[in-house]
């Protein structure tokens, strides 16, 4: 499933088109369909590169030599689901309807795909 049928599937809450009840969405399923790639072990990273590990997708926060996402914390944050009314601050990643944001400033939980003075959209790896 291509990233914009996934993001279809996910805002009208049919992951997989199962049937029973819609199950949350999974920004880690979402993205590994995205196409992020896997961490690997002791390969420099960039600030910004996004990458799979544990079965969850994280975003590196500073530049680093291959931390392991799970365990440097200082290096990596977990990307979440978007949940609304929560505060997000400036730096914060999270996933919302099949898509990456970065909250570009700090906001009351504006939606990330409308309020794009405070959220950036992070495009799918092509």
């Amino acid at each position: 499933m291509d990233c914009k049928a996934l993001a279809g599937a996910l805002v009208l809450g049919l992951a997989g088109c199962a049937t029973g009840p819609a199950e949350p969405p999974d920004p880690a399923a979402a993205q590994t369909a995205c196409g992020y790639p896997a961490f690997v072990d002791q390969r420099p990273y960039y600030s910004g590169a996004l990458v799979r590990h544990a079965g969850k997708l994280y975003r590196a926060k500073y530049d680093h030599p291959g931390y392991i996402p799970n365990v440097s914390t200082y290096f990596w944050t977990e990307v979440t689901p978007f949940v609304a009314h929560r505060r997000y601050y400036e730096g914060d990643v999270v996933a919302y309807q099949g898509q990456v944001y970065l909250a570009a400033h700090d906001n009351p939980a504006y939606l990330p795909n409308v309020s794009t003075y405070f959220w950036t959209l992070l495009n799918c790896p092509r």
